[in-house]
C-alpha cells in the first residue's frame, strides 16, 4: 500500500530513490562532459572557483572524477551533515571551509553524500539550469519517465507514497522531504515503471527506444570499476561493480530512513532489477 488510506501501489506510483539518485547525477555530469562543458579530470575549482575546504592545497587537487568515484577524501560523516539543513545547494557547498579531509585526495574510497552535492552544483553552474530542471529535461523526459521528479510537491500531486520507519516490528508513517543539498545524492523520486526505462538505457549503451542519453563509451565509463570498496566490490560512478552468484552485476542501493531502493543491472544477461519500498528499518532490510 502507498499510505494509511490503503491506496494500492501501482507501477506508476512515485517513490524516493534515495542513493540510487547518485547514478543520475553522475549521468548528468557525463552528459555535460560529452558536449565538452566538463572535464572529469579538471579541478572542481575550475567550475566552482570559490570552492574550498579547510585544507586549501588539498581543495585545489579534488577533481570532478574524484567526486563521482567517492575518492575526494571527504568522510562519510561529513557527507551526512545536510539531513536537517535549511540551506540551498550552493549555500551549503559554500559553507564547507571547515571540513577536514580524512584521507588524501584520490587515494581511498569513502562513501560521502557531499561528493554528489558538489557534483550536482557543478551541473547547475555549467548547464545554467537548476539541478531539478536539468535532470527533468535531459534524463526524465528523453526516457519517458512521466512519474519522476526532483522535488516533493509535484510528486505528492502525482501520488507519492508515504514513507515508513520500522521500530520494534511496527511500521510508523513519517513524512520527510530531502533537503536541497541532499537532492543530487539521494533526493530524486521515480516510479518503478520509469526506473525500468532508466535500466534499459543503462543496459543498452545509453539508448531507450529511439533516444540516446549518453554514448556507449560514456555508459561504459560510468560502469568501470575504479576504487575498491572491499572484497569483490568496486565503486564506479554512481554505481557499484560487484558479482552475484558468480555473475557480474552493476548495482546501487539507497536508504533515507523512510524509503529503501535497490537497482541491479546484469549486463551479460541484459537484465535489470528494481526494488522501491516506502519503508526502512535495519532489522527488516537485513531479512
Amino acid at each position: 500500500v502507498a499510505d494509511s488510506s490503503g491506496r494500492t501501489v501501482t507501477p506508476q506510483t512515485p517513490f524516493y530513490l534515495a542513493s540510487v539518485t547518485k547514478s543520475f547525477t553522475a549521468l548528468a555530469v557525463m552528459q555535460l562532459g560529452e558536449v565538452g562543458k566538463i572535464d572529469l579530470d579538471a579541478p572542481v575549482q575550475k567550475y566552482l572557483p570559490w570552492f574550498e575546504l579547510a585544507d586549501k592545497a588539498a581543495s585545489a587537487k579534488i577533481t570532478v572524477r574524484h567526486l563521482l568515484n567517492q575518492t575526494s577524501g571527504i568522510s562519510t560523516i561529513d557527507g551526512d551533515r545536510f539531513w536537517t539543513s535549511q540551506q540551498g545547494l550552493e549555500e551549503h557547498v559554500r559553507g564547507l571551509n571547515e571540513i577536514q579531509l580524512t584521507q588524501p585526495v584520490g587515494t581511498t574510497y569513502q562513501y560521502s553524500n557531499l561528493n554528489y552535492s558538489i557534483a550536482g552544483l557543478i551541473v547547475e553552474k555549467i548547464s545554467g539550469q537548476s539541478y531539478a530542471d536539468y535532470v527533468t529535461q535531459h534524463i526524465f523526459e528523453p526516457l519517458d519517465m512521466r512519474h519522476s521528479y526532483a522535488s516533493r510537491a509535484p510528486a505528492l500531486a502525482d501520488g507519492l507514497t508515504t514513507g515508513h520507519h520500522y521500530m520494534f516490528g511496527y511500521a510508523f508513517e513519517r513524512e520527510y522531504a530531502v533537503p536541497l543539498p541532499g537532492v543530487p545524492g539521494g533526493g530524486l523520486i521515480a516510479s518503478v515503471e520509469d526506473m525500468t526505462h532508466y535500466a534499459i538505457a543503462q543496459l543498452s549503451d545509453g539508448r531507450y527506444g529511439d533516444t540516446s542519453i549518453l554514448s556507449a563509451q560514456g555508459i561504459a565509463e560510468m560502469h568501470t570499476p575504479t576504487i575498491s570498496i572491499g572484497g569483490d566490490q568496486h565503486y564506479a560512478m554512481g554505481w557499484v561493480v560487484d558479482t552475484a552468484s558468480g555473475l557480474p552485476v552493476i548495482q546501487h542501493t539507497g536508504d533515507i530512513g523512510t524509503f529503501h531502493s535497490v537497482a541491479v543491472l546484469m549486463p551479460d544477461r541484459g537484465l535489470g532489477f528494481i526494488l522501491l519500498a516506502n519503508a526502512s528499518g535495519f532489522e527488516q532490510i537485513g531479512q
